[in-house]
């Protein structure tokens, strides 16, 4: 699946150099990859590290194994620290931020949390109010698999950046 308004190209990946299992998969996403012929591409691999395969999501699928850990909406930067990133992301852009957790549900192996976020913005001082959601599946008492969706229209729109 592609970010709408979004059709990666066709055919071979655009870079692979490893034929291993992946440690990390981001899919969903929109990535730049500075090539004029195919600016963009919906998927990478990295292993030990490094970015070993970019493409679409057929080009990379072939690698994700058992142990890939799989971010499904492409800017989480690790996924084994998932959280402990976003937080630190979060704190450095809105260190007075609360994130509350609205709704729990989980069942087997998944979970899905809503949470309502305040606070304000350290650069412009603005104050920010918005819905995020986050989808896991656990595996061994970790998180595997990751997606999420953050309301920011209503950020966009706080601060009169409109949203299309």
């Amino acid at each position: 699946m592609s970010p709408a308004g979004f059709t990666p190209a066709a055919s071979a990946p655009m870079f692979q150099v490893a034929s291993d299992m992946a440690d990390l998969v981001l899919r969903n996403g929109r990535i730049f990859t500075g090539d004029r012929a195919r600016p963009h591409a919906a998927a990478l691999t990295v292993s030990n590290g490094l970015i070993t395969a970019v493409g679409g999501e057929d080009d990379v699928a072939a690698l994700i194994g058992p142990d890939t850990y799989l971010q499904n909406t492409g800017w989480t930067p690790d996924g084994s620290d998932v959280f402990s990133h976003a937080l630190a992301i979060g704190r450095g852009a809105m260190p007075d931020g609360l994130a509350v957790q609205t709704h729990v549900v989980a069942e087997n192996d998944r979970v899905a949390s809503i949470s309502l976020w305040d606070g304000t913005i350290t650069r412009s001082g603005s104050a920010v109010d918005f819905t995020s959601a986050d989808f896991l599946r656990i595996e061994d008492g970790v998180a595997a698999e990751h997606w999420d969706t953050v309301d920011t229209c209503s950020s966009y729109e706080e601060h009169q950046e409109g949203c299309s």
